[in-house]
This record gives C-alpha cells, sequence and structure tokens, in this order.
C-alpha cells in the first residue's frame, strides 16, 4: 500500500533539494549561503551576498542513500501505527465516519500532542486560519476554539462527543493542539452545532 506512494514523494523531495539544500564550498570564513536552484547562476555567495568564488555547486549530502534511508523509516513508521491502530479500543460512529476513521484521528490527536509537548513546547503560535493543521488536508478551518488554534468541520465532527445520533450539538472536550491539562487553562471546552449530513444551504427570504 506505501509503496503507491513513492511516485509522489520522489518528485516532492527532489524538488525539495533542489530549493532548499545549501552549497557546502568554504573559502577561509566564507560560506557559500547558496541553494542548489540558484547556485549556477551566481556562482559562490556570502551570507551578504558578495561573490567570493566561481564553480560548480558542492555537497557532501548523498540525496539518493538519504531518500532510500527516508523512506525505509516513513514504512517503518506506517507498519507500526497500522499495529497501534488495530489496538485502539473500540470508538462509536459519527455519522458518516466510521469506526476506522474515529479510531485513526484519536490516534493521530495523541501523536500530534506528544510532539508540539516534546518539540515544540508552546503549541500557541502552531496556527493557521487558512489550512486545518490537524488534517492538513486544505479544508477551510472555520470552527475557532477558545485557545486560539482552528479546525474544519471534518476534524471538529470527528474529535468531538455528542448526546445522541439526532443531537447536532457537538463538544469538543479539549484542543487536539495542547494536553488536556494545559487546555483547562486556554478556555476548557467548546461546542458547535452542524447540520446533518447531506444538509443543503437554507435561506430565509422574506418578500414584501
Amino acid at each position: 500500500m506505501f509503496e503507491g506512494y513513492l511516485d509522489i514523494l520522489q518528485p516532492a523531495f527532489d524538488v525539495f533539494c533542489l530549493l532548499w539544500l545549501p552549497c557546502t564550498y568554504q573559502l577561509g570564513n566564507f560560506r557559500c549561503h547558496n541553494f542548489k536552484s540558484t547556485h549556477d547562476q551566481k556562482g559562490h555567495q556570502g551570507a551578504e551576498g558578495n561573490l567570493f568564488g566561481k564553480g560548480p555547486f558542492q555537497t557532501n549530502f548523498d540525496q539518493t542513500e538519504f531518500f532510500e534511508r527516508w523512506i525505509r523509516g516513513i514504512a517503518k513508521e506506517v507498519d507500526r501505527l497500522r499495529q497501534l491502530l488495530h489496538e485502539q479500543p473500540a470508538s462509536p460512529t459519527h455519522g458518516c465516519y466510521g469506526k476506522r476513521d474515529i479510531a485513526a484521528a484519536r490516534l493521530h490527536q495523541i501523536r500530534l500532542s506528544e510532539f508540539l509537548s516534546e518539540k515544540v513546547g508552546d503549541s500557541s503560535d502552531f496556527v493557521s486560519h487558512r489550512v486545518c493543521l490537524f488534517c492538513l488536508r486544505h479544508n477551510m478551518p472555520e470552527n475557532d476554539l477558545p485557545c486560539g488554534h482552528t479546525l474544519c468541520n471534518r476534524c471538529f465532527e470527528m474529535l468531538s462527543d455528542r448526546g445522541s445520533d439526532w443531537d447536532t450539538v457537538r463538544r469538543l472536550e479539549f484542543c487536539p493542539f495542547h494536553s488536556k491539562n494545559q487546555t483547562s487553562t486556554e478556555g476548557g471546552s467548546f461546542e458547535v452545532q452542524v447540520k446533518p449530513p447531506h444538509a443543503g444551504v437554507r435561506i430565509l427570504c422574506l418578500d414584501g
């Protein structure tokens, strides 16, 4: 299953290296600050843009070896997450979202909270009003949480609780970008009244 993504990951990795892989050439106290994509036109330039040498782009980074190692690491992590997904406790369905979708969202929530607490620390600046940072699916984050983070409707519905199948009011107990202890001091829970699945847009028109 994972091998099907290689045709996408390889070009993405190549473009990333082209745009952001720095030249490692040094001359005395000067170090080239040009990237691979702009090096051929500019040569070796310092931090202030001063040209101090001519020659091709240089690097000791083995792009092919790293990509293969990176892919092996991703495949290993995907297998581990798949195993953790099977070990997740049974989750109730939420409308059109199945138990597997809910379990995957809960697992992602745990992993994201651990990553932010260990690597980022204060997640207050980890905010976007253009894309939902929980799913990264480019869905408009329409739900503003008390702590300042935002979620799209799909993520909010999967992570929130509701009283019954007919209850349209959903309650999110804590922000997925914080731990439970952090969220208790960041504004508490949050409620949203959502439309039923497949409900269209309703317009009240007052004529006359």
